[in-house]
């Protein structure tokens, strides 16, 4: 990796908010996470304007393999989900918001997200203790600070 990218001071945070039926919030948790390699390139080629890639969506895992600056994404593909992206210059801050449906993934123990690229390649990765997604919906906010 290069000098650069070993400078770069980037915070990378999500939550999870779990609602019921009605909308009706059931919990939060907050996930830490790693920005790999990948990632910091990204973010240092998209300041200077050379790289085109983008974040296009959140893969969620099973796997419970500690997360690292060279991982390339989750170790166990359990679904996918679209992005929505906004950038909030005054913070100096992308805000990334996904959702999965009530309907989606239910049964699955989920523990871990990574953030993908519009090629497909990790942004970032986080493992946690899992959780059971049941019949919840569960809202994902992403917040990327530079």
């Amino acid at each position: 990796m290069s000098e650069n990218t070993e400078i770069l001071e980037l915070k990378s945070k999500g939550k999870l908010i779990f609602k019921d039926e009605n909308g009706n919030i059931l919990g939060e948790r907050v996930i830490e996470n790693i920005v790999v390699n990948n990632g910091r390139v990204w973010v240092l080629g998209a300041m200077e304007q050379s790289d085109t890639r983008y974040i296009a969506s959140i893969d969620f895992g099973s796997g419970t393999t500690p997360a690292s600056q060279t991982d390339t994404g989750v170790t166990i593909f359990e679904g996918n989900y679209p992005v929505v992206v906004t950038l909030n210059v005054s913070l100096r801050q992308l805000e990334i918001t996904t959702q999965i449906p009530n309907v989606d993934l239910v049964g699955v123990n989920i523990s871990e997200i990574a953030l993908k690229l519009s090629d497909a390649t990790a942004f970032n990765h986080a493992v946690f203790t899992p959780f059971q997604k049941s019949t919840t919906q569960v809202d994902v906010l992403w917040t990327i600070q530079y």
